[in-house]
């Protein structure tokens, strides 16, 4: 299982994620060394704690899904918030993107491109 990583990479502690999810501290770190298996009802309740997928949790990968467990929670939150946007604001949000990783020299240019002013 991915649990110790995904909860390590969300910066939350053993006592954080069985709280949140209703379990004994124990219970969890054996999930964690895989000395027993949680339910499937824990593991939707881990999954939804998370934001992720249950197959993510138990090692089985699907690279059309994005893991948002990954993520810091302002990505998560940013991706959120892009799922409910129109394809012209996402075409907006690529720009406004190359553009804060491009370097400064060129990011007037991508500001005139954009603005129509080449």
């Amino acid at each position: 299982m991915n649990l110790k990583k995904i909860r390590l990479t969300q910066g939350k502690t053993q006592s954080e994620v069985s709280k949140a999810v209703n379990i004994n501290q124990n219970t969890y770190s054996n999930y964690e060394n895989e000395k027993t298996d949680p339910t499937i009802e824990t593991l939707i309740n881990l999954a939804r704690y998370f934001h992720t997928t249950i197959d993510s949790l138990v090692g089985n990968e699907t690279p059309y899904l994005i893991d948002k467990s990954i993520l810091n929670p302002e990505c998560q939150k940013a991706i959120d918030r892009i799922i409910k946007l129109s394809e012209r604001q996402c075409e907006l949000i690529n720009v406004y993107i190359t553009g804060m990783l491009t370097a400064k020299k060129d990011q007037q240019n991508l500001i005139n491109k954009y603005k129509g002013e080449e």
